[in-house]
């Protein structure tokens, strides 16, 4: 190849610095090809990772605190929740297992001062259901090896972390600290089987979490969601409808009860009508005398009440039905009977004992 004198005296001495700086354009064109392509695809996943489904932080502060704050105060909602505890712990719980050894240590866990499962284990149960997850911090005694669970409360957890490859495995939780920034990290107890699986990326933020380590359970989720949802999520907002109609009733209900004396007096003008108002003394037992001129009646609203009656059965029944429970539970006879109140039962119990498993 013939080169002009400039051309050979440019790749003599600036060659390497051309080189280098048409690399450096090649790689930046890359590298915004390859943004572009991510750009496209924003919003879409592998199948196996995480979808980011969950709400934001501040609408699950929200949801908790709305759904905690619905089984305090709301007759209804703390009544589905309660009726679910009772359903769910029934009696209590009776250890049982063919090894005497390992019954002996599951009922010494069971009774652990600290875990103290006779009382504590219902209002786990409950605290799930109102919450949506439940994480029990694992601690094993420095000399007896007992192994003891304290609580995190779910408002004070930032996020539940899933294995970046696998959506359905969640390895960590890590609560809330100062000023927005991750406070405590937990790894979740995982089975052996399992552990077996995790990805390298997986293990690394385990290996972030030192020993601390935690059981965690979650309800009303699906498969790529890192938290759980409240039993109360679905009807916080009827709940409340449904408690507002009824304050509206019970606002209504003294003017139900009250009554206006009509007295009509023909031919009279204004300031008659006036002078007979002043005298007018009507009390219960006392007799009223008029001439045909005059009548008297005693006049109550009608602010139809059978709509009211029915308008609550509706938001009840609507509520209710969200959660299986029949409306018999509530106290609602309806239209049941015996062998059809039986029948209704059946969805409820199903559900409970899937809850129980």
């Amino acid at each position: 190849m013939n080169l002009t004198l400039k051309q050979a005296v440019v790749r003599r001495f600036f060659g390497d610095e051309i080189a280098a700086q048409v690399q450096t354009g090649i790689e930046r064109l890359e590298k915004m090809q390859a943004a572009s392509v991510r750009d496209e695809e924003k919003g879409w996943v592998k199948l196996s990772e995480d979808g980011h489904r969950d709400l934001t932080p501040l609408n699950k502060d929200r949801e908790l605190e709305i759904c905690v704050s619905s089984w305090r105060v709301n007759p209804i909602i703390n009544f589905i929740i309660e009726t679910m505890v009772a359903f769910v712990c029934g009696d209590g719980f009776t250890i049982k297992a063919d090894n005497e050894k390992v019954k002996a240590l599951c009922q010494d866990f069971w009774d652990h001062p600290l875990n103290n499962m006779s009382v504590c284990f219902e209002n786990h149960i409950r605290e799930e259901a109102i919450f949506g997850d439940l994480t029990l911090p694992k601690f094993i005694g420095r000399y007896t090896g007992k192994v003891a669970v304290s609580y995190i409360d779910p408002r004070d957890i930032k996020r539940v972390v899933t294995d970046p490859k696998n959506a359905k495995i969640k390895i960590a939780v890590i609560v809330k600290g100062r000023n927005f920034q991750d406070g405590k990290k937990y790894r979740i107890a995982l089975h052996p089987d399992v552990e077996e699986y995790l990805s390298p990326e997986a293990q690394s933020i385990r290996e972030s979490c030192g020993e601390a380590e935690c059981y965690y359970s979650q309800i009303n989720a699906l498969t790529n969601d890192s938290r759980g949802t409240s039993d109360i999520f679905i009807v916080a907002d009827w709940g409340d409808a449904y408690e507002n109609f009824l304050f509206d009733y019970a606002d209504r209900w003294p003017q139900m009860n009250t009554f206006v004396w009509d007295l009509m007096v023909k031919g009279a003008k204004d300031k008659e009508l006036k002078e007979r108002i002043q005298a007018f003394v009507r009390k219960s037992g006392r007799v009223y005398a008029h001439n045909e001129n005059e009548t008297l009646e005693a006049k109550a609203p009608d602010l139809k009440a059978v709509d009211a009656d029915n308008g609550a059965r509706l938001f009840r029944n609507h509520i209710l039905g969200a959660k299986n429970i029949p409306e018999i539970y509530y106290g609602g006879g309806g239209d049941a009977n015996r062998a059809s109140s039986a029948e209704m039962g059946t969805p409820f119990f199903r559900a409970m004992s899937r809850r129980q498993k």
